[in-house]
Parts: C-alpha cells; sequence; structure tokens
C-alpha cells in the first residue's frame, strides 16, 4: 500500500487509553503522536502539522475545553471528540463518535480520506 501517512495528534490524560489509541492508529497505518494535558497539545500543534486531533472525553487544564481552544485558534483543524453516551455535545469538534475502537477507526477514515 503506497500512501501519505495522516499525522494524527491523540490528547487523552489517561494513560491506558492513550496507549491504546495510538497503537490501535499505528496499526491502521497512522502516524500517531500522543500528549497528555491541553497545553501539552497546544505547544506541539505550534511546531507540529496534524491531519487530525484525537480527542479524549474531559479536558484537564483550563476552563476551556481543548475542543473549544483548537477552533477558535486553528478553525481548519479536523478534530474527533471521543464522547459517552449522554454527554452534552459540544459545538466545537468536527465531530464526536463513542469510544468503541472500531467506530473510533471508521469516524477518522471517514474524516481523513483514502
Amino acid at each position: 500500500m503506497s500512501f501519505t501517512s495522516k499525522r494524527i495528534l491523540v490528547v487523552s490524560h489517561d494513560q491506558m487509553l492513550r496507549t491504546t489509541r495510538v497503537s490501535l492508529l499505528e496499526k491502521a497505518g497512522y502516524t500517531v503522536f500522543s500528549a497528555v494535558t491541553d497545553d501539552d497539545a497546544m505547544r506541539l500543534l505550534e511546531t507540529q502539522r496534524f491531519d487530525l486531533i484525537l480527542l479524549g472525553r474531559k479536558s484537564q487544564i483550563s476552563k476551556e475545553g481543548l475542543d473549544q481552544r483548537l477552533r477558535q485558534k486553528y478553525p481548519n483543524l479536523l478534530t474527533l471528540k471521543v464522547q459517552s453516551v449522554g454527554d452534552i455535545a459540544s459545538p466545537y469538534p468536527t465531530r464526536s463518535t463513542d469510544a468503541a475502537p472500531g467506530h473510533v477507526l471508521s469516524a477518522l477514515q471517514e474524516m481523513l480520506g483514502p
């Protein structure tokens, strides 16, 4: 398969979820970076280019969620937010999905294309 690997930044304060998502996405052929905190993610975005940001459910650092901060600073950046059933939908991410690995991969593939 010859394609340019899409670059994804996984942001999650939960080490197990972050590690699992990074592994899943790397196995699917993506180039994956990770950040623990919202501020770590914002710093990475100052020096790196990503095709999509995969956001965990909760923002740990600031009053504004990372999805809102990203939309304000990088309005054209694709963001996929993992949400649980019953979570209040945020208007900031490009798209939301539940945490099922197959659903996350499917949403990413639909958003990033072939």
